[in-house]
């Protein structure tokens, strides 16, 4: 059995309770919901899972194929009036969109990123609903646990790997050092992720320190 903080690859199809398909680690699906195709890096119980999901990959080895159904209470929950939200159409303005109604939008908060649709727009107020299209919808997963990853230097590798960037590791008696390549203008805030999620998601690690080098 997995437990929480175990780091596997799974490849997956999500699909709603028409058969439709919403989410795949394949394809052109794969490459524009996580930004590639093929196996994606999840921490068991922390990262990346509804519920259901999380609970199916828990019974599951390495090699193992699988597939299950479930309701809003293990999937995308259920739909709630506070997470329909009345807005000001200044918010927009300044990040020089038009509110149309059917946009997807998102918004950052301190519990991370939320993703709304734009329900309506009049007089200045634009009315967005944030709950998930999902909610309150059983969903059905087909999935493969492709690789369950054991050591302190595989898991920081899959974590570089995963936020797309290049370097090295090494580990010498619980005190880590990476080298990444420095590119891209997010690089700082990438870099920054790698070390809050090493510490939280690695705890045997003692000290990581992150060094970095220009592509020449």
């Amino acid at each position: 059995m997995l437990k929480d903080g175990d780091f596997v690859r799974l490849e997956y199809e999500g699909f709603d309770d028409n058969g439709n398909l919403f989410d795949s680690t394949k394809g052109e699906v794969g490459k524009t919901l996580h930004g590639k195709e093929g196996p994606i890096l999840v921490v068991v119980g922390y990262y990346k899972l509804v519920k259901g999901l999380d609970d199916l990959v828990r019974t599951m080895k390495k090699g193992d194929e699988n597939e299950a159904s479930f309701g809003p209470d293990k999937g995308f929950g259920h739909r709630s009036k506070n997470l329909v939200k009345v807005m000001s159409v200044k918010d927009f303005e300044q990040h020089e969109v038009y509110p149309k109604p059917g946009t997807t939008i998102h918004v950052d908060t301190e519990q991370g990123r939320m993703f709304g649709v734009i329900k309506s727009f009049s007089g200045g107020r634009v009315m967005v609903d944030f709950n998930h299209p999902l909610a309150d919808k059983p969903v059905k997963y087909k999935v493969k646990l492709v690789d369950v990853l054991g050591s302190s230097e595989e898991k920081l590798k899959a974590l570089i790997e995963d936020i797309n960037l290049s370097g090295t590791v090494t580990i010498k008696d619980g005190e880590a050092i990476i080298e990444l390549e420095k590119k891209g203008d997010d690089f700082e805030l990438r870099k920054a992720t790698i070390n809050a999620m090493a510490k939280t998601f690695i705890p045997e690690l003692k000290k990581i320190e992150i060094k970095e080098h220009k592509i020449s």
